[in-house]
């Protein structure tokens, strides 16, 4: 897996590990002002490690060396976010659109600080460089200014509202491989 043991300035990107990380990611996917804009939140420790559990073996199996990974901040050598690069599913759920979205979610302590740009920016140009794709999208719900506002730090063009992906009406943005790396 192309992504592993990668490390930027404050980060490391790694795969989840459910038992160690549990408590962590809690803080993310626990907490209702964190997934306002996701799902709902997880209700316990167990429901969160299952969760990490299929984020790691959907990352050790995809085909396209892309998946969800743990953010981990090096000072302290705990998990402050995920980091993704998918495959956008479509209305039905199914992986075959061919589209890549990046996705970023951190704990409330370490939204502010750059973490999100960090990682993001790492795995952009992972997603253009690397992997070659030719454009990557974040899909947004409308409200989420917080994300709106990383996507434009990252550069990525505001393409309207798309009805493509999730079943849901979200704001798309995009990144191509023809403009400037960040």
């Amino acid at each position: 897996m192309a992504i592993l043991g990668r490390e930027t300035e404050r980060l490391k990107l790694r795969l989840w590990e459910p038992e160690r990380d549990a408590i962590a990611a809690h803080e993310i996917y626990g907490d209702p002002e964190v997934m306002q804009f996701i799902r709902a939140p997880e209700q316990n420790l167990a429901s969160t490690a299952k969760k990490l559990l299929a984020y790691r073996e959907m990352t050790l199996q995809t085909q396209q060396k892309t998946g969800i990974w743990a953010v981990v901040e090096k000072t302290t050598n705990t998990p402050i976010g995920s980091i993704l690069l998918v495959e956008l599913p479509d209305n039905h759920g199914d992986r075959r659109t061919g589209d890549f979205e990046i996705g970023w979610h951190f704990r409330k302590a370490s939204w502010g600080k750059g973490f999100a740009f960090e990682a993001a920016t790492h795995l952009l140009n992972y997603g253009l460089r690397e992997l070659k794709l030719p454009i990557i999208y974040a899909v947004l719900r409308e409200g989420n200014w917080r994300s709106q506002r990383l996507a434009e730090r990252l550069h990525m063009e505001a393409l309207g509202k798309t009805d493509k992906y999730y079943n849901t009406t979200l704001l798309l943005f995009g990144y191509q491989s023809n403009v400037p790396k960040i």
